[in-house]
């Protein structure tokens, strides 16, 4: 939606809400996607910095990304370093942050001083001239405004180290002044009316012999994991924590002695590497190795086109997961291999 649109949307009398519990992780495909246009103009990268894979929320989902798509294109803008990192993390237990920064360790004093503006003074923001127009300003503090969502810089040692909304875990209506407010709560399947049963008489019949689907032990598995992300290899490892072994190789040529004197039960591959070779050569050499032609290798890559998967799995791939690699479509992957 339009943003000035939306914005108007919003100060009407009815405001109506659709509050709904999700994981904060199924989130972070959209985000990317919302964001990647601003990322690819301003060659900034979206990193992943303390992402909490536990993290469930009950909020209008459609607003929280909204605001949060908004929240990261402005960091994108503004930044003058080429990424930024966003995190996720509940910081109490009402509550839950959301923040980014643009370095590694800490946020810059120029991101700070613009995100700030931001969320405080319009006027300032159109005179720098950033690159976004006041409607996505107004849309962002009133979308802050309905979703009860705290600003703040968090500091340690007095230090700024990360600029955060802080969301509450429950949703919560915050402006109702001179507003109608109609929230509207998820049906559940099982509130619905249900058909009247019919008694049906049968002849017993024997159940059918069907095969029993092999489960997937993940403490059997171990995984060569092709990244140079420091913050895609903590996020990997945490969510896979359960698999018997995980290596990480930020290049081919740091895999290959991995390669040679350890065997892995699959392989994931990120199609940019650092060094001379990029994910598809890798794949043709490491096929051609002793003991490797029939281990499955996974693509992955944030940078989706269309038609992507069937393209990689064309050129030798077993599968391909876009990023960010979360737990459940991986599971699913592995499974569609093992089984």
């Amino acid at each position: 939606m339009d943003n000035a649109v939306e914005y108007s949307t919003l100060n009407e009398k009815v405001v109506k809400f659709k509050p709904e519990e999700f994981m904060f992780i199924d989130l972070l495909d959209e985000l990317k996607e919302n964001t990647h246009k601003a990322a690819e103009s301003k060659k900034v990268e979206l990193n992943y910095g303390k992402i909490s894979s536990s993290l469930v929320v009950e909020s209008d989902k459609q607003k929280l990304v909204s605001l949060l798509s908004l929240f990261i294109k402005f960091a994108i803008q503004i930044t003058k370093e080429n990424s930024i990192y966003l995190s996720a993390y509940t910081t109490d237990e009402d509550n839950f942050a959301v923040t980014i920064k643009d370095t590694k360790s800490e946020i810059t004093q120029y991101l700070l001083k613009g995100i700030n503006d931001v969320f405080s003074d319009e006027e300032t923001v159109s005179r720098r001239n950033f690159g976004f127009s006041r409607f996505s300003i107004r849309l962002a503090n009133r979308l802050i405004e309905l979703l009860s969502v705290n600003v703040e810089t968090i500091k340690r040692e007095e230090r700024p180290v990360e600029f955060a909304f802080i969301i509450p875990m429950k949703f919560v209506v915050g402006s109702k002044d001179n507003m109608q407010i109609e929230a509207i709560k998820m049906i559940a399947e099982a509130m619905k009316p249900q058909p009247k049963p019919v008694e049906i008489i049968t002849e017993p019949v024997a159940p059918p012999v069907t095969k029993k689907e092999k489960e997937l032990d993940l403490t059997q598995l171990s995984c060569l994991y092709f990244e140079d992300q420091v913050d895609s290899q903590i996020l990997f490892k945490t969510q896979m924590k359960d698999l018997k072994s995980i290596e990480f190789a930020p290049s081919f040529e740091t895999a290959l002695p991995l390669l040679k004197t350890k065997r892995f039960d699959f392989i994931i591959m990120d199609i940019n590497l650092q060094g001379e070779y990029n994910g598809l050569d890798a794949l043709r050499i490491i096929q051609k190795m002793p003991g490797y032609k029939d281990i499955p290798v996974i693509a992955s890559t944030a940078y989706l086109q269309p038609g992507a998967k069937d393209n990689f799995k064309a050129a030798g791939f077993t599968d391909f997961i876009s990023k960010p690699l979360l737990r459940d479509r991986i599971i699913e992957s592995l499974k569609n291999i093992f089984s």
